[in-house]
């Protein structure tokens, strides 16, 4: 059973291993994850087809959006679309490469979750992250701006332990669509750690070889391969 620590005493370890950012120079995974991994990879929420938007020559901002009704259809990958406008698929990928290619974002397509793994991605990361972690009691930390509107009357950093699983309904915790997948969580013996920041549309994930091969193979998941040195705010 998932259950809410008092102390951040078990966070300590991620601050400890990972760089301090430089603002001026830009962020990097080595500045989320920790360097202790051999392998590294994001994984993508997914982009949507709108069903009720079908003209793909338009762009967000000629439209209105207090007229406009969006409605989630057909899933489509990142890479897809990167690919149809013929943007390199780099490492440093994400969805700002198609504003910056096509001088905005265009109105046929729902883009993906900021802050948090879409429920289908979470059940796909945590059945792969199963062999890897086995019973081992977990940690889910959330960092502030993850708990402002989930759980207004309890601002600030929580964190909570409980078995791998127990992620899922602790996603669904709280107001406005609930917690979300934590900003960090990991197993006892910090074989793995995933990260969500709250304005990123990806999560990244540390492991072992074996572990980031199951996550590029898994046919449910957009993952790309990325390592410490990969810019996140490009």
């Amino acid at each position: 059973m998932v259950k809410r620590l008092e102390k951040l005493t078990p966070y300590q370890w991620i601050k400890d291993e990972t760089l301090e950012i430089d603002w001026d120079k830009g962020i990097y995974v080595s500045h989320l994850l920790p360097q202790r991994y051999s392998h590294y990879c994001k994984i993508f929420n997914p982009l949507f087809r709108d069903k009720n938007f079908t003209d793909e020559n338009v762009f967000y901002f000629e439209c209105d959006p207090d007229v406009d009704k969006v409605e989630s259809g057909e899933k489509i990958t990142l890479k897809a679309v990167v690919d149809k406008y013929q943007i390199p698929y780099t490492k440093e990928i994400n969805s700002r490469a198609i504003k910056k290619k096509l001088g905005g974002y265009p109105r046929y397509l729902i883009y993906g979750n900021e802050g948090k793994l879409d429920t289908d991605e979470l059940k796909e990361v945590v059945s792969e992250l199963r062999a890897f972690t086995n019973d081992q009691e977990c940690y889910f930390y959330y960092e502030v701006l993850k708990t402002i509107y989930a759980q207004p009357e309890d601002i600030g950093e929580h964190l909570y332990s409980g078995r791998l699983n127990d992620v899922l309904p602790l996603s669904r915790i709280g107001e406005m669509g609930g917690l979300g997948s934590p900003t960090s969580w990991w197993p006892e013996d910090k074989s793995w750690c995933v990260f969500t920041g709250y304005d990123l549309e990806y999560s990244l994930v540390g492991g072992s070889k074996n572990l980031i091969t199951a996550l590029l193979s898994n046919p449910n998941l957009e993952c790309l391969e990325v390592d410490l040195d990969t810019r996140i705010d490009v």
